[in-house]
């Protein structure tokens, strides 16, 4: 459902004529049976995604741990886009 999701993202008009950043919260990462960022990347096909920035943050959203270093990454590519790509 993900992959399809974001391939419909990628397709809208909006979304794909600026070269946002995306950023993908990899949560839960407390728990054993979690998906590593590798296997979230290749269910994904993240590596086809050429046109943009992106990154995988691992964490786990209940202590907070991995959220504020995924914040920082999105906002530090979001001040670099030129202006006209925001």
């Amino acid at each position: 459902v993900v992959k399809d999701e974001l391939a419909t993202m990628l397709e809208d008009p909006q979304v794909s004529l600026k070269k946002i950043p995306i950023l993908f919260l990899s949560n839960k990462m407390d728990l054993p049976a979690a998906a590593t960022p590798a296997e979230t990347m290749k269910a994904l096909e993240l590596e086809k995604i050429t046109d943009r920035p992106w990154n995988i943050a691992p964490c786990d959203a209940l202590k907070g741990e991995g959220v504020e270093e995924a914040t920082k990454w999105l906002v530090d590519c979001m001040l670099n886009l030129p202006v006209e790509g925001r």
